[in-house]
């Protein structure tokens, strides 16, 4: 049984953002199939969402008591989608590139 799953707007902007650089640095295929992959990959955490590995922040004290949670895009082992379980599901925080400094990218939920 698939849980319900919302996507904050800073997920989608990145997930557009990779999209632009993928299209224009890569080509439209590829930009389409990250696209498409993205949406698998949810679809899958959805599905199953202790599949994801549960990232720890170099600073815990950031997040306080809230789990966030990673798993590859699947096809592009270098991108990473970030959820937390929230209430009534599952929430995506954000999409980004693996070789990021992790350490200093927004959290925000909006």
């Amino acid at each position: 049984m698939s849980v319900h799953v919302t996507v904050a707007t800073r997920a989608q902007r990145d997930t557009d953002e990779h999209v632009a650089w993928l299209a224009k640095h890569a080509s439209d295929s590829v930009a389409n199939r990250f696209f498409e992959a993205v949406l698998q990959t949810i679809d899958e955490i959805s599905a199953s969402p202790d599949s994801g590995m549960l990232w720890e922040p170099e600073d815990p004290f950031e997040m306080g008591d809230i789990q966030i949670f990673c798993r590859k895009v699947a096809g592009f082992r270098n991108h990473l989608v970030f959820y937390r379980r929230v209430e009534n599901g599952l929430r995506v925080l954000r999409v980004v590139h693996g070789a990021r400094d992790l350490g200093r990218i927004s959290w925000s939920t909006d």
